[in-house]
């Protein structure tokens, strides 16, 4: 059957240094648990004013895309 797997992946601003890396191997990890367990697909909402987030979900697979009623955000999806 379909899962639902719910995750959020937060970097404070005081740890800039190593955002990157450790967005990176977050999602990457995150993704490998989803395979793991079934999941289909990855969905998530990333800040449009974030490019280095939106830079590093789009190099990991995700697909982008606006959202009709919230002009801040934008949805990214991965099929796993």
């Amino acid at each position: 059957g379909a899962g639902l797997g719910l995750f959020k992946i937060a970097i404070e601003r005081n740890q800039a240094r190593n955002a990157g890396r450790d967005a990176r191997w977050q999602y990457l990890d995150l993704i490998a648990r989803a395979k793991d367990n079934g999941l289909q697909k990855m969905i998530g909402y990333v800040l449009g004013t974030n490019p280095k987030m939106l830079g590093l979900v789009s190099e990991l697979g995700f697909e982008i895309a606006d959202i009709d009623d919230d002009p801040d955000f934008k949805l990214v999806s991965l099929t796993v």
